[in-house]
């Protein structure tokens, strides 16, 4: 994580591994030029793409070929991995778009909590399950604080989301120098 024009993180990564051997990348950021919403699902048989700021999600699905083994591009010569580059979706990849009902998940949230204060139901999501989500995100700044940006064991070593920016590799010309050829000398 990094806090580039504030105090706290703008940009953060985290890579949570779980006992059942899944993992999940997370990645976030306040600067990002478009704002995105969006999961990608790795498993055995597909792969899912979903867009939750258009409401699509895309199927990537393997033909029996791929999941076989019988096809590797690794071997093809760059002939005919350009002739497969043009068949590998449809041929090699099926590709089946679909559209989702458009959600506010926030106010979706507000509404199964409002609903299970009257009824007295259990929400979709409990107490215990807020506060592991609200831990989880506790340790990833903690792992952001900690963080060591040099990889170096002892001082000075630059650590956190606050970490000074490295100095000059390439130095600038003077502003208060007199000469042209300063500007030019190498070194």
């Amino acid at each position: 994580g990094l806090a580039v024009v504030g105090e706290h993180e703008d940009i953060a990564e985290a890579r949570l591994e779980f006992a059942s051997g899944c993992i999940a990348s997370l990645r976030v950021s306040r600067l990002a030029i478009k704002a995105t919403r969006c999961m990608q699902i790795f498993a055995s048989q597909c792969y899912a793409n979903i867009d939750f700021s258009a409401s699509e999600v895309q199927l990537i699905k393997p033909s029996e070929a791929i999941l076989r083994r019988d096809i590797s591009l690794d071997k093809l010569t760059s002939q005919q991995r350009m002739a497969a580059k043009d068949s590998i979706y449809g041929d090699l990849l099926q590709v089946n778009t679909l559209s989702a009902p458009s959600r506010n998940a926030i106010l979706d949230e507000h509404n199964d909590f409002a609903l299970s204060i009257r009824s007295g139901c259990a929400p979709a999501v409990s107490g215990d399950d807020g506060f592991r989500a609200v831990d989880v995100a506790a340790r990833v700044l903690e792992a952001i604080a900690e963080h060591r940006w040099d990889g170096i064991r002892s001082k000075p070593w630059r650590i956190g989301a606050l970490a000074e920016v490295m100095p000059h590799i390439i130095r600038l010309p003077n502003a208060n120098s007199t000469s042209p050829a300063e500007h030019r000398r190498a070194g």
